[in-house]
Parts: C-alpha cells; structure tokens; sequence
C-alpha cells in the first residue's frame, strides 16, 4: 500500500478504509449532552441539501455518544489560511489534552497524487492549530458506489470516525463500532440500514476529554 505523501512520522490517523473484496441522545455528565462544536470548510462544494442530511446522519452517531453536535459553515478564504500541523505527536496518545470543543474539518474534491489509495481521508488528533480533519469525496464516492451505503451515509461516517480521532487524542483504531479502521464491505452495508456506535469506552474517554475544558 503506497503511503500518503505527508510526515508519517508525526501523529496523522487514517480515516475510515475499505476493502473492496469483501440516524436518541445519550446523556453526558449529569444527564446532559456534552457540546461539541463542526467548523466545515466546503472546497469540494457540496451541494446544501446534501450536506444538511451528512451532518445529521453524522449528528446522531455523536448523539449516542452522549454529544451534542453544533455546525457551522466556515468561509472557505478563511480554511486556506488554517494550515495544517503535523508537529504534535508523540507515537498514538496527544501528549496534551484537548484544547476546543471546536473541530475543524475541510472537505477537498480529490485525493492527491500518492495517497493510501484504501483511505478516504485523515485526521491530526494532536493539532493545536489549523485544519484537524481532511476527507476526500472522490474516495467517498467510490466506497458509496461499490457498497449498498449512500453517499451521505458514507461521509457521515467518515465524518464521525475522524472527529472521534481528535475528541478521543489518539490515532489509535477499534477492532468494531465507529472507530473500526479497515472497514469491509458487509460493514458499510450494515451501516446503510443501523445506526454503528462509538464503543462505551470510547464515549466514556470523549466525555472525559470534555469535562477538562472550560465551562462557557
């Protein structure tokens, strides 16, 4: 498998991957959601309708995870200037802890030359600045059209699993549920038609990244 063209050697989670072979609350601490802010910066212009069905498939995963999930479109003069920041990793874990409840995430139309050619895109869990998750459509649109799972379903999911790589500090993968890294055929036709789950260790871990942060 050809790697992607960025330093490895730095904390940079894969997204979702497939093998061609092959939308309730849940409450946080005190019986509240936890609010998780989703700046979106749209290069790939998709179109809105689409987007609003994304984000709430995307909605209801983190809403099992006991999370609360807010939108907002961000201008795209404003993600040209983020940048990206490959320099906060020390092996799996972020050595420090979340610093937002904002998660930054840009979609691009295409996949650039060289990239893992089973990813659909990445996250930077450890970034203290700029754009944290980076997702390609073209590899979105190849995994919807060779399994039973919508476009919106498989973006959504995508959108979900990386998002889970920052609000979780790790790179680290599942072997099951949301965070499963190598996802296969059957499991993207079981995701077209139920709803698949962040673990509850992993909501547990979220929820307490989140409890770290100031109060608004």
């Amino acid at each position: 498998m050809r790697r992607p063209k960025v330093p490895m050697r730095w904390m940079l989670a894969a997204l979702i991957v497939w093998r061609a072979a092959a939308g309730g609350t849940a409450d946080g601490e005190g019986g509240k959601a936890a609010r998780i802010r989703i700046q979106t910066y749209d290069f790939a212009k998709i179109n809105e309708k689409a987007l609003t069905r994304v984000e709430g498939i995307a909605s209801e995963i983190f809403a099992s995870a006991g999370l609360n999930a807010e939108w907002e479109t961000g201008p795209v003069a404003e993600g040209r200037q983020l940048g990206n920041d490959f320099s906060g990793s020390n092996g799996n874990i972020c050595a420090v802890p979340l610093a937002s409840a904002q998660v930054r995430v840009q979609f691009l139309a295409r996949a650039p030359s060289g990239f893992s050619p089973q990813a659909l895109g990445y996250a930077l869990p450890c970034a203290q600045f700029g754009i944290q998750v980076s997702i390609y459509l073209d590899r979105v649109a190849a995994v919807s059209a060779s399994t039973n799972a919508t476009y919106e379903r498989v973006l959504g999911y995508a959108i979900a699993h990386e998002v889970g790589h920052v609000l979780l500090r790790s790179s680290s993968h599942a072997s099951s549920g949301v965070m499963k890294a190598v996802w296969s055929k059957i499991d993207w036709q079981r995701a077209s038609f139920m709803k698949v789950e962040f673990s509850a260790e992993e909501r547990e871990l979220v929820l307490v990244e989140l409890r770290k942060l100031p109060t608004d």
